[in-house]
């Protein structure tokens, strides 16, 4: 063989090889990204599933707290009416009124 067709050989090996690991760092890197964003996509889902429980007790918070203000305004209002009966039927003047129901939450 003639030193140029040597020297050919020897560029077409070394270009091959060269795409070769161009191709399997290029693979490796999209094997990275995928994993990446598998990962990503784990810790949003946790995230999110905290944020929904977190949500969720806050909402059952609120419900309690609602359900206890109207449990107390129920007893007052039971209270207010045992209070009148006993008198006679007789308003309980106290010298202040009830407060608009826009006002009470």
């Amino acid at each position: 063989m003639s030193e140029t067709m040597r020297a050919m050989m020897i560029g077409v090996i070394i270009l091959c090889a060269s795409a070769g690991v161009y191709l399997y760092v290029m693979l490796l890197c999209h094997l990275c990204d995928v994993y990446e964003r598998k990962k990503q996509a784990q810790r949003d889902a946790v995230e999110r599933r905290r944020r929904e429980d977190l949500q969720r007790a806050l909402d059952q918070a609120e419900m309690r707290r609602r359900m206890e203000i109207e449990r107390r305004k129920q007893l007052a209002e039971a209270r207010r009416q045992a209070a009148n009966g006993r008198n006679g039927g007789a308003r309980h003047q106290t010298g202040w009124s009830r407060p608009a129901a826009s006002a009470r939450t």
